[in-house]
């Protein structure tokens, strides 16, 4: 498996080291967690979710696509310009 499919595994090293930060340490900083509840790869997908970030829900059917899908670039987009 890879690195990264392997660190949004539930209770990973990356999400639980993240999880111990308070939220007061993310204040100011804007998150967004894309991600798609097809997603066979990240198992639960829902792994994926953040708290404190906003949230986008893309329908997409492969975890690869999700690089190529419109709606996800047009989320990426917004995220870096909001």
């Amino acid at each position: 498996q890879r690195p990264g499919c392997r660190q949004m595994r539930p209770d990973s090293e990356l999400l639980m080291d993240l999880n111990q930060d308070h939220p007061e340490t993310w204040q100011g900083i804007k998150l967004t967690s894309i991600w798609t509840p097809l997603d066979l790869m990240i198992l639960p997908a829902q792994s994926c979710q953040m708290p404190l970030s906003k949230e986008v829900v893309v329908p997409v059917a492969f975890h690869g696509w999700m690089v190529k899908d419109v709606r996800v670039l047009q989320a990426v987009t917004d995220a870096l310009l909001d």
